[in-house]
């Protein structure tokens, strides 16, 4: 390759000779194959790098923390901004980015609402037990466990229920069965009473009897 000179108005590269450009065929061919193959890789997640955003612990607390950080910030500049002037505050607040500084107290309350309402959403009881289960199989286990034993106790529950009312409804029926008995000995019961009343009279020279106790209630 011609160069030229400098005085020729063209660009010195530094020599005077022909400059002799090779490129192996073989080489570029195996640097596409291996760019490929690196591509190719690179859509596979692996590892951390293929669990989800709060699937990852790290990434999941980070978040939360920074939630909170943010959380206490604007609660911070609430208190702030419904207080009286506080110098200090103010001028630590001013570090603060300027679309920021601009909100009124209104905005800072709406900004609030929403970041406590996420927090309390990824803290609460449900998404803990959510986040173990997918973290943790022996959570999975002893859970599954708690529960299996739950089902066993409701079923013995069942069980004696049913006796319960097994038991029940023997009861009832024996009580319709000694119910004409009880009748019958309530009315015999009643008949000897006035035989004795009848029996003492005639030994008190017919004096009224009258036999006094539980035995009139029947």
């Amino acid at each position: 390759m011609d160069t030229g000179g400098a005085e020729d108005g063209g660009i010195d590269w530094g020599g005077d000779g022909d400059l002799d450009i090779t490129v192996e065929g073989s080489g570029a061919d195996q640097s596409q194959n291996g760019a490929g193959a690196v591509a190719e890789d690179s859509r596979v997640a692996m590892g951390t790098d293929a669990l989800s955003l709060f699937d990852h612990k790290e990434t999941r607390d980070q978040v939360i923390n920074e939630l909170r950080e943010l959380s206490g910030f604007l609660t911070q500049r609430l208190v702030e901004m419904e207080g009286e002037n506080n110098v200090v505050a103010e001028t630590i607040f001013q570090s603060a980015p300027q679309a920021l500084q601009m909100r009124s107290l209104e905005e800072i309350r709406d900004m609030v609402a929403p970041v406590d309402a996420i927090l309390a959403q990824l803290t609460n009881n449900r998404m803990r037990q959510l986040y173990m289960l997918k973290a943790s199989p022996k959570y999975v286990d002893r859970l599954t466990a708690s529960l299996q034993q739950k089902l066993d106790q409701a079923d013995k529950m069942l069980a004696r229920k049913r006796i319960m009312i097994e038991k029940r409804q023997g009861a009832l029926q024996d009580q319709r069965d000694t119910e004409p008995k009880l009748q019958v000995i309530i009315k015999k019961t009643k008949e000897l009473k006035k035989q004795m009343e009848g029996e003492i009279s005639k030994r008190y020279s017919d004096r009224p009897v009258n036999i006094m106790g539980e035995i009139n209630l029947l």
